[in-house]
């Protein structure tokens, strides 16, 4: 069984740890093995307030990443068995994975780790985000953690209009799909909803 936390196509939403033990035991009855997709794991945690331990109880591996809401440039990591883990660098290697002098890699992960404390940020900045569509009349799915999505009729034009705003948002399971990271501002926010009151007023 393969969980995700957060889901990205469902636009952040966050799994508590009551309904992730539900899932892994209905796995474990079933005799299945379990991996956590947990690339953006320390934001459900933030969003939960609860340790990102708590989000992992019973899975046999888990993939967290460093480069989505905590801001490295690059990075991922693995969990799981010793032989799992073994087997997991042995296909890296494999398929090209090897880095060489890793290490200033490495670096920029463990400053984003320190900042774990600042996605909370990049949360209140989506719920603004989300707060200023639906007061222009978008349809916004209330966002749990820095993703929003809004339903359009025309998607297409949508995304059109808003790159020549200077606003790049991807299509997302049919809607409009905002990112929010420690890179944009408060005031980053009310620019790009400024703009985008230009296409609705």
């Amino acid at each position: 069984l393969s969980l995700e936390n957060t889901h990205n196509a469902a636009g952040g939403a966050v799994t508590p740890p009551d309904e992730h033990a539900r899932l892994v035991a209905a796995a474990s009855d079933a005799g299945l093995r379990v991996h956590l997709d947990g690339a953006r794991l320390w934001n459900a945690a933030t969003a939960l307030g609860v340790p990102p331990a708590a989000l992992t109880v019973g899975v046999d591996t888990v993939s967290a990443c460093f480069s989505k809401g905590l801001g490295a440039p690059v990075g991922s990591v693995v969990a799981g068995s010793e032989e799992f883990v073994t087997e997991a660098r042995r296909m890296r290697h494999m398929l090209g994975g090897g880095v060489r002098q890793g290490g200033v890699l490495a670096a920029a992960a463990l400053i984003a780790l320190d900042r774990i404390g600042d996605l909370a940020a990049d949360h209140e900045k989506a719920t603004r985000l989300a707060t200023g569509l639906r007061e222009l009349g978008w349809d916004v799915v209330e966002p749990r953690t820095n993703i929003v999505l809004a339903t359009r009729s025309d998607l297409r034009a949508t995304l059109d209009a808003l790159e020549g705003l200077g606003i790049r948002v991807l299509p997302m399971a049919g809607r409009a799909r905002f990112m929010l990271h420690r890179d944009l501002s408060t005031a980053d926010v009310d620019e790009a909803l400024r703009r985008i009151r230009t296409l609705t007023g």
